[in-house]
């Protein structure tokens, strides 16, 4: 086709109103309510266009009502009621935002922004106020997000992460954050309040053994997650006071740098090795469960390292 006739055909289509396509719609993201009524959809255009996440329900699967919009990843976490929707919003590497949408009368979701403080830093508030981390001023980096809800809707649990410089990181510290009295705490526990539990029917024991208290009831799911991070949360502190403990016996500067060197490269092997481990069950509803047990495992092995160089350098 010579110059002329590209041209030609160019202008011809303009004439009659056909114009190139607009880049179609990339599903980049879908979570569903625990009733299935409901999922979350996320959509990518372009890179100039922020994502758009939008609401669909089951009775009326070809309508779509925007949720809201986001700038770079996002993860939906519906309440078990249905009545809230938690957003874990990435929106930089500096740090990120939790945002919650409560469901309004009329049935639509609306943004809750009743919180004097964002939730990332009441939960981070708290980690200082138990553990001087140096947070704020040590900080570049903070990232705090919602990983389960608490049966009865009420509270979630957050997974903390950040670091400073290469004295200053926090990793996989846990707390509760209770919306109705907008504070976050330790009290795990929580996470239990309304689950179900049938001890009659479960490993062939009784109604009567299970009245008495004789029987140790096995746990829901929600219940041995909970317990789960609290023992990893307990391996981690014995470790934090290890680390720290040999790191103020060993006197020569270049020694310390590389117990500093090497505890970061144990984490990043522990964190792999346990997301490795995970990744068996991956679908299943006890992969995190998985991981945080072999997080914890691997946590008190490499405490009892620790402790075992500290025994050595105390002989010397």
């Amino acid at each position: 086709m010579g110059m002329k006739n590209a041209l030609f055909l160019i202008g011809l289509l303009t004439i009659c109103g056909v114009s190139p396509a607009a880049p179609a719609s990339r599903k980049i993201g879908e979570w569903s309510s625990p009733s299935g009524t409901m999922k979350i959809v996320a959509f990518f255009k372009d890179p100039d266009s922020p994502r758009e996440a939008f609401l669909v329900r089951q009775k009326s699967p070809e309508k779509r009502e925007l949720l809201c919009t986001f700038d770079r990843d996002a993860e939906f976490l519906f309440s078990p009621d249905g009545c809230w929707i938690a957003m874990n919003d990435n929106c930089g590497s500096a740090g990120n935002l939790i945002r919650f949408f409560g469901l309004r009368v009329g049935g639509k979701y609306g943004t809750f922004s009743e919180f004097k403080l964002p939730v990332r830093d009441t939960a981070w508030q708290l980690l200082q106020e138990r553990h001087q981390v140096g947070y704020p001023e040590k900080f570049d980096h903070v990232f705090a997000d919602v990983k389960l809800w608490s049966k009865d809707s009420s509270a979630v649990l957050l997974h903390l992460s950040g670091y400073g410089d290469r004295n200053h990181w926090v990793d996989h510290w846990y707390c509760v954050y209770d919306l109705e009295t907008r504070k976050a705490s330790l009290d795990l526990p929580r996470m239990n309040l309304g689950a179900g539990l049938n001890p009659s029917k479960v490993m062939g024991q009784t109604t009567e053994a299970s009245a008495v208290g004789s029987v140790k009831v096995p746990q829901t799911t929600i219940e041995m997650r909970a317990e789960a991070w609290s023992k990893f949360q307990e391996a981690d502190r014995e470790l934090n006071q290890a680390y720290v403990l040999l790191k103020g016996r060993l006197e020569d500067q270049h020694h310390k740098e590389l117990l500093v060197k090497a505890q970061k490269d144990w984490i990043n092997f522990r964190d792999a090795t346990a997301e490795f481990e995970a990744h068996f069950y991956q679908g299943g509803s006890i992969k995190e469960q998985i991981k945080v047990n072999a997080l914890e495992r691997l946590t008190r092995a490499r405490t009892k390292e620790l402790q075992d160089s500290i025994t050595n350098e105390f002989n010397r």
